[in-house]
């Protein structure tokens, strides 16, 4: 995907991780050839940045999968099960976890 492609940031948030400000990017939803919706986002950690995407039926379960994976991302690595990773201060990341029954 070119730059000037790219869909525009739609929401972020920054964290801290080890001390270093950490961002987290959602980019706006786009509609798929295929009809379905995707949600790219990025996690800015200290060293490195990841980019990826989630699918959904529209654009707001894209948007709330796409939240709920990076969650997951979060929660998983090694800065957060050190303590490192904070919103606030606290461990309480402030995304979207998905109920196992959805």
């Amino acid at each position: 995907m070119k730059i000037e492609d790219e869909p525009p940031v739609f929401v972020e948030r920054e964290y801290v991780c080890a001390g270093q400000p950490m961002v987290v990017r959602f980019y706006q939803p786009t509609q798929q050839p295929t009809e379905e919706y995707k949600c790219e986002y990025e996690i800015r950690w200290p060293e490195r940045t990841r980019r990826r995407h989630a699918y959904g039926a529209d654009s707001i379960q894209a948007l709330i999968l796409a939240m709920n994976i990076v969650h997951v991302e979060l929660t998983i690595s090694d800065h957060y099960k050190a303590g490192q990773l904070t919103y606030f201060s606290t461990s309480d990341l402030g995304l979207p976890v998905l109920d196992d029954n959805v």
